[in-house]
């Protein structure tokens, strides 16, 4: 059994335990071997929560450029997937629950789209209830606040074991691979770019110095002339 982290909050005590291998999915160890699963119990709190790493790829616009994406090497955010989208279930109609379903107080939870940075990201967040396989609501206050300090304590355990969160962003940038791909294709894009530039610059210099040799040339006609 994974270790177990008992972790205190105002409204009880949340046990977050890691799942094991044998607790996940063939479908999701093929398609998706860097994402982490926690199980969580406690008062009010059943469930599970998937942290995958994420890149914090930056983009940087220019006037006269294309855009450019700015790629970390390692990843530094945390992608957390929480909640059930669709009407994805199992063959017998009910839901795997380590696919992220997390109820609080009796409502399952929903986080689209949750990102956070690494080392104490405590921003706050939007929490929705799912109210169907296609339709969600905004969750109360006190669903939203508890929700919110779980997933927070869950990524406070997963980033403290330093070499788990390695070996993921090892996968998860080896598996990667289409980042290799868009950089090369965005490297063909400027050099071609570089290129035609070049080829302007030098049709400039090559007009300024002949520009400059028709003004000595007239001058030095000038000048005999009037010797």
């Amino acid at each position: 059994m994974s270790e177990q982290h008992k972790i205190a909050a105002v409204f009880g005590t949340v046990t977050i335990r890691r799942a094991s291998t044998e607790e996940i999915t063939e479908h999701r160890l093929r398609f998706w071997p860097w994402r982490t699963t926690y199980a969580l119990s406690g008062r009010g709190v059943e469930g599970h929560v998937n942290i995958d790493p994420l890149f914090a790829d930056t983009k940087c616009a220019d006037l006269f450029l294309p855009t450019e994406t700015v790629r970390e090497l390692v990843p530094s955010r945390f992608a957390v997937h929480v909640g059930r989208y669709g009407s994805k279930q199992t063959i017998n109609g009910s839901p795997v629950r380590t696919d992220g379903v997390l109820t609080i107080d009796g409502v399952e939870t929903l986080c689209t789209g949750l990102e956070l940075d690494r080392g104490g990201d405590a921003r706050e967040f939007t929490v929705q209830r799912r109210t169907g396989p296609w339709t969600h609501a905004e969750a109360s206050a006190l669903v939203a606040a508890k929700t919110q300090h779980v997933i927070r304590a869950v990524i406070q355990v997963h980033e403290a074991d330093e070499a788990l969160v390695g070996r993921m962003d090892r996968l998860y940038a080896r598996g990667a691979k289409w980042r290799r791909k868009g950089a090369l294709q965005d490297l063909r894009q400027i050099e071609e770019l570089s290129t035609t530039l070049q080829q302007r610059a030098e049709r400039l210099r090559s007009y300024l110095a002949e520009s400059d040799a028709m003004a000595h040339s007239v001058d030095a006609d000038s000048d005999a002339r009037k010797a």
